[in-house]
């Protein structure tokens, strides 16, 4: 592994795999094996990179001087770990942030994260057709995005359009980098209707909260808390109890035990700033 002479700039919600691809693209190497050999220096499985933040450390060689703001930036915007943290156990978690600050954990927890994320693994790569118009458009490209890769996600929620599975097999991109650029020219991509038409509310639900533990997964639990207490007073009149606090937030007993100094101080805070 050496530091790269580029690396492709990462655009809005693309996995770290489809970086990947853009980068074997314009590297301008002929076979998948050599680009692998150039950035990983053995063999490196490329699916698990459209889930989890792989080998993180190496981006420190890769970028020298961008390296620690790059590696945020993948890690946060660029794979599944903002909402696979949310139910993680712990030990990964830490796991991951020691990664994100330049400590390398060894392969065995590499393994164990990956492992966590085959449960997430769809059949075949996936897309929004409209994504992927506009995308080209206004980058002169298509890029996989990350949310649409998870299987449970049926509609796209910027448009509303069916998410679609492409020919793309996901185990073939073990070993191989498919470009979404290649497979938009290669393609006739056109919107579709689908037999899951009658539950669309909830697929559309259930693309929305997905795309909210995306962008805030990583957001700790004090942090959450805060914020929705803060709201609720605000909508309940700058005025509310804990027994409001449990009607709108259905808290359960254990977090109340593990929080409850931190709510009641809040909510004591909260009316106070009223009087």
């Amino acid at each position: 592994m050496k530091k790269l002479d580029f690396f492709p700039s990462p655009y809005p919600d693309e996995c770290y795999y489809s970086i990947l691809c853009r980068y074997h693209v314009q590297c301008g190497n002929e076979y998948p094996a050599e680009t692998i050999y150039e950035l990983f220096g053995n063999s490196q499985n490329q699916t698990s990179t459209i889930f989890v933040p792989r080998r993180m450390e190496l981006v420190d060689i890769w970028l020298l001087d961008i390296a620690e703001t790059m590696k945020e930036s993948i890690i946060n915007n660029h794979t599944m770990y903002p909402y696979m943290s949310t139910h993680y156990p712990e030990v990964l978690v830490d796991a991951i942030e020691q990664i994100r600050r330049g400590i390398e954990c060894g392969a065995s927890v590499d393994l164990k994260y990956v492992q966590k994320a085959r449960r997430l693994w769809s059949s075949h790569l996936r897309f929004c057709s409209q994504c992927m118009h506009e995308d080209k458009k206004k980058y002169g490209e298509s890029y996989w995005h990350r949310i649409y890769q998870l299987p449970e996600i049926e509609r796209c929620p910027k448009h509303g359009g069916w998410i679609q599975n492409t020919d793309i097999p996901i185990r073939m991109t073990r070993i191989r980098f498919f470009p979404a650029s290649s497979y938009y020219e290669a393609s006739q991509i056109q919107t579709r209707e689908h037999a899951l038409g009658k539950y669309v509310v909830q697929y559309e639900l259930i693309a929305s909260s997905t795309e909210w533990l995306l962008e805030n997964g990583l957001e700790s639990k004090e942090a959450w808390l805060t914020r929705r207490i803060t709201d609720i007073w605000e909508e309940k009149g700058r005025r509310i109890s804990l027994t409001d606090i449990r009607q709108e937030m259905s808290i359960k007993s254990n977090t109340y035990r593990k929080y409850g100094e931190m709510i009641d101080a809040l909510i004591k805070q909260l009316n106070s700033e009223n009087q």
